[in-house]
């Protein structure tokens, strides 16, 4: 149990990080309930990406987008969480997996979560988007949101 990894998926960020989310209290009280069980959590520089697409996306419709805000988000999400870097085995894994599950389209994001697990031995994914992880199931194991 001690050397478990948990890798926290993009929307759990968007949702925790949002307090007028519907979910934000039920993505926070997870990870507080999940805390014991992870040596480490850890997020891919594509979430830290894809976060910020999501963020600002939702500030323009709010009509002000706060960059000092979305900033101060991601420098804790880097202070906060361990972070998973492109390195040659993450491509590779991931070519693998697109090879394997002959995956195209929005599937390859999830699949480079999947490569960078497996390059960083991180054992879970917190999602809400299960159904995307369900091809690697046998790969990783998948802890949903609800």
């Amino acid at each position: 149990m001690a050397d478990k990894k948990l890798l926290i998926d993009t929307n759990i960020l968007v949702y925790a990080n949002t307090p007028s989310s519907p979910l934000c209290q039920t993505a926070r009280n997870k990870l507080l309930a999940l805390a014991p069980a992870y040596h480490s959590f850890w997020i891919s520089r594509q979430s830290i990406r894809e976060y910020m697409v999501v963020m600002t996306n939702l500030m323009k419709i709010a009509g002000k987008i706060d960059h000092k805000a979305l900033l101060a988000d991601v420098n804790n999400f880097l202070s906060t969480y361990e972070i998973t870097d492109e390195i040659p085995p993450v491509t590779s894994n991931l070519v693998e997996l697109v090879m394997n599950h002959e995956l195209v389209g929005k599937k390859i994001h999830d699949a480079n979560l999947v490569a960078n697990m497996l390059a960083f031995d991180i054992d879970s994914i917190l999602t809400n988007n299960v159904d995307d992880f369900q091809p690697f199931s046998h790969l990783i194991s998948i802890r949903p949101l609800i």
